[in-house]
């Protein structure tokens, strides 16, 4: 039941807002002379929105976007703060460890770690979503490898993951570590 839930509302629903998104831009701005990148798409998208029906729903096509990319940007702190917290734990074995406070120490550096980026004069949108996306990709490679040591390590036999599962959690590990390091070296050399 479980998987099903997860497909429904990470894949199935996921892909149809994306799919829905992308009609709509096309729909109001395809082909349009004064096409913007950035944050300047969105104030465009809004516009032509509030041009083609009522000024109202452009201003609630700008509100549901704000809402949408807060939730994303929050949900984005919770799990990554959530999967450096049980790295974090799985690495030191302490016994005692308390999980929220180490939870709340990760989820603050990683906003005064988003203070300094904006401090360092990256505030365009694309620089932000690229350098996201690299420290998810590198925190979920981190995650999934310490995930399948852990699972055929410290599981007993009979709790221990099937090995399709594993093969999966193997493909995952190569293919974020290849992109990572092909990430990391054109930054680099």
């Amino acid at each position: 039941m479980t998987n099903l839930e997860h497909f429904l509302v990470f894949w199935a629903l996921g892909l149809i807002t994306m799919l829905l998104l992308s009609l709509l831009a096309y729909v109001t701005t395809f082909g349009s002379a004064s096409n913007a990148q950035g944050i300047h798409f969105i104030l465009l998208e809004a516009a032509a929105i509030a041009r083609r029906t009522l000024p109202v729903f452009g201003m609630l096509f700008l509100l549901a976007t704000g809402i949408m990319l807060l939730a994303t940007q929050l949900t984005v702190l919770d799990s990554t703060s959530r999967i450096m917290t049980e790295n974090a734990l799985l690495l030191t074995r302490k016994r005692t460890a308390r999980v929220s406070v180490v939870y709340y120490c990760i989820l603050w550096a990683q906003i005064f770690f988003g203070i300094a980026v904006f401090s360092l004069g990256f505030d365009q949108p694309r620089e932000l979503i690229v350098l996201g996306a690299v420290i998810n990709a590198f925190t979920m490679f981190v995650y999934t490898g310490l995930l399948f040591c852990f699972n055929n390590n410290a599981l007993a036999r009979p709790l221990r993951p099937a090995r399709w599962r594993n093969a999966v959690l193997i493909a995952s590990f190569l293919f974020l570590g290849f992109f990572c390091g092909v990430t990391a070296g054109s930054y680099l050399l």
